[in-house]
């Protein structure tokens, strides 16, 4: 059996396909990952064969460009993923794909085999919830819940849908598909979707069909030890855990302002700080004076047990990572599915309320660490019951398992 694994996105996308695939393998599966050059190492360091993706769409908002520009940019990406994707998966007997346009959909309608759509956020259309691509995120209106999932589906479908049929047409030889969205379809046909995300943010609607996986994140699990630097090693034991603020998607010039409030407020509590900066430009900004600049790539699974609270942006992978770790968060989600998981931190009892970036101003930010200081008891209480719960989960094997089980009954 032969499993590709097409992962586009960002490490948060990467990182977990990479832990399905270790558990794939170990289900004597041969499988391999195709992703960006970029992510290559992070592949082959598991043991996992990688196959090239070109053209990483990374930093496609690093310049300013035209309105019209980015669904051109979008469909020439499309165009260079579905043409490497069909040569690389031609002999493939199922095919794995994170959420990015379905790209396996349509390899998989093209070669006649299974298709396993990887979501990292409930997005199949439910009555109990609206869609977390809305900023609404509570509704007891089963009719409006279930039609939020169409109209934002609709709405991106109507979008892309010519340049996606031009691409069936012209690489795949496919038909076009209707004005209908093709999701709709794809919950009549049952397709496997396979969640990767807690049962414990989100238990699995009652409405949902059988072959829709929910058994928690996909955590990669490392064979050897890691260890920081020795600067970063000194600066950990050198005092108290200090605040760990994660730039992650803040990475952005849009949101300078924002930045510099954070340091503001950080520099006042008195707190010892620890920065990563990701792509951002730190050097008009003043960083607090108890503070250690972070240059060094380093495992969540590694550093974040050692802080005492994590500033984020709320994305899926780093918010089941924080609460694995068992440290409280202050989120400040900048877009999508960041609402919803910081909103999902903030009512289990283990976060701040969460701010929106555009809305953070100077003082906000010693509010919500005054919060965390006032309420820690019975944050820890909830952060020790939430831990213990998400590290019993076993996502990925689990899912595994039901991959491996699903297709040897459609090839029996």
């Amino acid at each position: 059996m032969k499993i590709a694994i097409i992962a586009i996105g960002t490490r948060g996308d990467i990182q977990p396909s990479v832990a399905l695939a270790v558990e794939l393998k170990k289900n004597n599966v041969d499988v391999f990952v195709a992703t960006f050059k970029e992510y290559e190492q992070l592949v082959i360091s598991n043991n996992i064969i990688f196959k090239e993706i070109p053209n990483n769409p990374a930093n496609r908002f690093s310049q300013k460009k035209k309105s019209n520009e980015v669904p051109q940019k979008f469909y020439d990406y499309l165009k260079s993923w579905l043409k490497e994707s069909l040569k690389i998966c031609s002999d493939s007997d199922a095919i794995i794909n994170t959420p990015p346009f379905l790209v396996g959909m349509h390899l998989a309608e093209k070669l006649k085999v299974p298709f396993f759509p990887i979501i990292f956020e409930p997005i199949i259309k439910t009555n109990e919830f609206p869609t977390p691509h809305l900023p609404i995120q509570y509704s007891s209106s089963k009719i409006f819940n279930k039609f939020s999932y169409s109209f934002t589906d609709g709405l991106f479908w109507l979008r892309m849908r010519r340049k996606i049929n031009k691409l069936r047409n012209d690489i795949l030889g496919l038909p076009s598909l209707s004005f209908k969205n093709p999701y709709k379809k794809m919950v009549k046909q049952k397709v496997p979707y396979l969640a990767c995300f807690s049962k414990i943010l989100v238990p699995k609607p009652k409405d949902w069909y059988d072959e829709i996986q929910v058994e928690g994140y996909w955590f990669l699990k490392s064979d050897t030890e890691e260890f920081g630097s020795k600067k970063l090693n000194e600066f950990l034991s050198a005092g108290e855990p200090p605040i760990f603020i994660d730039f992650g998607s803040f990475s952005n010039k849009r949101i300078l302002k924002q930045v510099n409030y954070i340091m503001q407020d950080l520099n006042k509590s008195n707190e010892r700080v620890l920065i990563d900066a990701g792509d951002f430009n730190l050097e008009s900004i003043k960083i607090p004076e108890k503070s250690f600049l972070l240059k060094e790539k380093i495992s969540h699974e590694w550093l974040l047990p050692k802080v005492k609270a994590l500033i984020m942006h709320s994305g899926v992978g780093v918010t089941h990572a924080a609460l694995r770790a068992g440290i409280p968060s202050i989120p400040i989600p900048i877009i999508g599915n960041q609402y919803f998981w910081a909103e999902k931190l903030y009512k289990l009892g283990v976060s701040t309320k969460p701010i929106k970036i555009k809305k953070l101003k100077e003082g906000d930010l010693l509010r919500e660490l005054n919060f965390l200081n006032n309420n820690n008891n019975n944050i820890k209480q909830n952060l020790v019951k939430l831990q213990r719960e998400m590290k019993a989960e076993k996502g990925s094997e689990k899912t595994a398992e039901f991959i491996s089980s699903y297709l040897k009954k459609y090839y029996s």
